[in-house]
């Protein structure tokens, strides 16, 4: 069934690549491509801005984690103290350490979740600020090629030819722009 769904987000891209090639036979067939495509994941990951975003983001993430993970050591330890010794305590003294065990299973459970959410909305926000720097430059090198269609999605495309990815020229573009703005 997912795979079901995948045709149906590309039809859009799809629909607006047969509307060009019905519409403008002779822009497919001139000597310029009218589709282009990108590569995103290649910019922002061999980009220095994309580079610093990913190093933060890992930073933040691994710091999380070793807070999430203090809390699974003590879920582990209290487990193993009640598999290990509690036969050897009293009946409430055993309920008080089930009692331990349920809170910090818990407390662990909502900051996991807490966490996930987080590196999620962050992860969300690094992209979406990237993307704001990498649009416009992106737009511009389309334009500047006489594309009339630009594809990000490469899940659509089976081959790409040389002359229509744009991706080295953004990268230089944003890298140029990058260091200009530089202090």
């Amino acid at each position: 069934m997912p795979e079901v769904s995948r045709i149906y987000r590309k039809l859009p891209v799809l629909a607006a690549f047969l509307a060009i090639l019905v519409f403008s036979p002779k822009a497919v067939l001139a000597d310029n491509c009218c589709v282009g495509y990108i590569h995103l994941e290649r910019v922002i990951g061999e980009s220095t801005i994309g580079k610093a975003a990913g190093a933060q983001f890992q930073k933040e993430l691994a710091q999380r984690e070793a807070e999430v993970k203090k809390l699974l050591d003590e879920v582990k330890k209290l487990k193993t103290f009640i598999e290990t010794r509690g036969h050897l305590l009293n009946e409430s003294d055993l309920k008080a350490k089930y009692g331990e065990y349920d809170k910090a299973v818990a407390l662990y459970q909502k900051e996991f979740q807490a966490a996930d959410s987080e590196m999620k909305r962050k992860d969300v926000a690094i992209m979406k600020a990237i993307l704001e720097k990498i649009d416009p430059i992106m737009q511009k090198v389309a334009q500047e090629r006489g594309f009339l269609l630009l594809i990000k999605d490469p899940g659509i495309l089976g081959y790409v030819h040389p002359s229509a990815d744009i991706s080295s020229e953004v990268l230089k573009r944003l890298e140029a722009q990058t260091a200009a703005t530089k202090p």
